[in-house]
């Protein structure tokens, strides 16, 4: 048996690591971005882009190599420490109603379980090795190409375009790790539920076999307030492991264990020991279902912030990495001032996390905020940054020293709806049945919809309708759709699709009211920010339909440039080369008479590429 405690600090070495490494990537490819030649004309645009990411990929090959032999003999000698030390508790309990598991404990059976656990770690270790370079690749590939087309453009400056790339890469970061399922996750996330997950399992295994050697058929699993509801409900119980005792339910059937959702499945922190009825006496007190699941709740809103103390400090390590690369003074002092002021946003998190601890006689754990790469060097600089930020903003009448983003960046800071205006109709039944329909209008996997926090359908039956159109007219794929609170931090935006993760995403915000989604679009589309015929939910689908279908190569083309040059349309959003041919599409589509020669000619190009309108 492993205690709850016990089990929680396993994965903290080998998080650690990851985190280091994560960073070390941020910073290397933020330098990338910054010396890359954005001036480069396009005939060898694409042989210099290989060379840089041939560079970068050697560069964070070497990185994940340190990362790979420290793993190694850190995840041998953490499973043989955890498992012998669980197997060393229960011969206690064994030794103490007088049997004796000396030669079980010397067994072939639990040192081939050990290794089999040691060998699928190193197994998981590799391949999220391999997940690192192909997600840094990607992003290397896709910020370079984006700060290309800027430049080529002509409709932003070469500061704006690189400042643009190093933003995006602060903020989105890197090295998430992908399942088959298409959920995503950060690195160090899914090492410390890869560990805890394997460990507990290995360790569960060699349990099992032990109390087959010693003729133990039942087990006490460990309680602990906190638990996720789903699991409060049988911690603190006895079992029967074969289910043959007519007094207690069979482990596997009751706790689910052996599954991914149960007794030491996936971040479990539970375990169960040797029980023998008649002379064991019960270990565990009942837990108040209602303090359990009020205790979880704080431990989750625990988790977020420390999350995003994880992101900041990610932040902040992109945009030191930037700076120290910038040779153009102006480029620096943006960065610097924007260094400046995520160490403002870092501190004020961390204090939000102590309160919100203290408040509610939480443990501050500061493994769960710390990264490695975001060393003292960083650490130092955002403490003084934090400083120079908030001298700046008590006095108003200082220059801060960053350029005008002009008007390009004014869709970005637009104000979202208030959202408490427009009230939320509830209809989950709904919300289930076009879960279904989503399936079958668009060919996608349920496996691939996820609609976390969409509590109606008044917004996603009109835009699954029109995606069904376009599904019927294009013969396109859809890829998987996830809803989401907030998208990449921009409480603007409504939609978005990631063709390096092949999803969709829709915010859950907007999604749930039809008013305050078509009035916000109607009133940037009135203000400029979005084309004058941006009003509808039709229009939404459309756009993001052309954003999967339209090609990433296809755009990067010179006469795609040219055309973005020549016929650009009048509103802030298609200052970017891949909104304009989505906002081109949706216009035409949605109007096909239409004589705008802006639309016309873009629809032109689209069709003589392959592109099916």
């Amino acid at each position: 048996m492993l205690s709850p405690q016990t089990l929680q600090r396993l994965p903290d070495e080998l998080a650690e690591l990851v985190n280091e490494v994560q960073s070390d990537i941020l910073s290397s490819i933020a330098k990338k971005l910054v010396k890359a030649d954005y001036l480069t004309p396009s005939a060898e645009w694409q042989l210099y882009k290989a060379s840089q990411l041939r560079m970068s990929t050697k560069e964070v090959t070497a990185m994940l190599a340190k990362l790979t032999g420290k793993s190694k003999r850190q995840i041998s000698k953490l499973y043989t420490k955890a498992c012998k030390e669980a197997i060393n508790n229960d011969a206690k309990i064994y030794r103490a109603y007088g049997k004796d598991c000396s030669a079980a404990l010397r067994s072939v059976a639990l040192s081939n379980t050990l290794k089999a656990g040691i060998k699928n770690a190193n197994g998981m270790t590799k391949n999220l090795c391999r997940s690192m370079v192909e997600s840094s690749a990607g992003t290397v590939t896709h910020l370079m190409d984006k700060a290309w087309l800027k430049v080529q453009s002509g409709a932003f400056s070469y500061q704006e375009a690189i400042y643009d790339a190093v933003a995006e890469l602060a903020a989105n970061g890197i090295t998430k790790v992908t399942y088959p399922s298409g959920h995503t996750d950060w690195a160090d996330v899914a090492v410390r539920r890869a560990v805890l997950t394997g460990i507990s399992q290995t360790a569960g295994q060699m349990q099992l076999d032990l109390a087959a050697e010693m003729d133990c058929d039942l087990v006490e699993v460990t309680a602990h307030m906190g638990a996720r509801p789903s699991h409060a409900e049988w911690q603190g119980k006895v079992y029967s492991i074969s289910g043959k005792s007519k007094k207690y339910p069979k482990l596997s059937t009751a706790t689910g264990y052996g599954t991914g959702a149960g007794l030491k499945g996936w971040n479990c922190r539970h375990d169960f020991y040797p029980f023998f009825e008649g002379i064991s006496e019960r270990a565990n007190l009942p837990v108040d279902v209602t303090e359990n699941n009020q205790q979880y709740e704080l431990s989750q809103k625990q988790r977020a912030m420390e999350r995003s103390i994880r992101v900041s400090k990610r932040r902040l390590a992109a945009l030191d990495g930037a700076v120290q690369a910038a040779d153009d003074d102006v480029l620096k002092r943006q960065f610097q001032t924007q260094f400046e002021k995520h160490s403002a946003i870092l501190k004020a998190k961390e204090k939000r996390l102590t309160e919100f601890c203290d408040k509610n006689n939480l443990y501050p754990e500061k493994d769960r905020v710390r990264v490695i790469g975001f060393g003292k060097s960083v650490s130092q600089k955002a403490v003084h940054g934090n400083k120079v930020y908030l001298a700046e903003r008590l006095d108003k009448s200082k220059k801060s020293g960053i350029i005008e983003e002009s008007k390009k960046m004014a869709a970005v800071s637009q104000e979202p709806p208030d959202f408490s205006k427009y009230p939320v109709v509830e209809d989950i039944s709904a919300v289930e049945k076009i879960k279904s329909k989503i399936s079958d209008l668009l060919g996608i996997n349920n496996t691939d919809i996820n609609l976390n926090g969409i509590k109606n359908t008044e917004v996603l039956e009109p835009f699954v309708k029109r995606l069904h159109k376009i599904y019927e007219d294009t013969g396109m794929s859809f890829p998987a759709i996830y809803a989401t609170e907030i998208i990449d931090g921009d409480k603007c935006c409504i939609a978005s699709f990631k063709p390096f993760e092949n999803k969709l995403y829709i915010s859950s915000k907007f999604f749930n009211s039809k008013e305050a989604l078509e009035h916000t679009m109607k009133e940037w589309a009135n203000s400029g920010i979005l084309p004058k015929q941006a009003k509808s939910i039709n229009f939404l689908a459309e756009h993001e339909a052309a954003h999967i279908r339209i090609p990433d190569s296809l755009i990067q083309n010179e006469k795609a440039v040219n055309i973005f040059k020549k016929y650009q349309l009048n509103n802030l959003n298609d200052r970017y080369i891949y909104e304009y041919f989505a906002d081109v599409t949706a216009i035409y589509r949605l109007n096909p008479r239409t004589t705008d020669k802006k639309v016309l000619k873009a629809i032109e190009f689209l069709q003589s590429g392959g592109v099916k309108i």
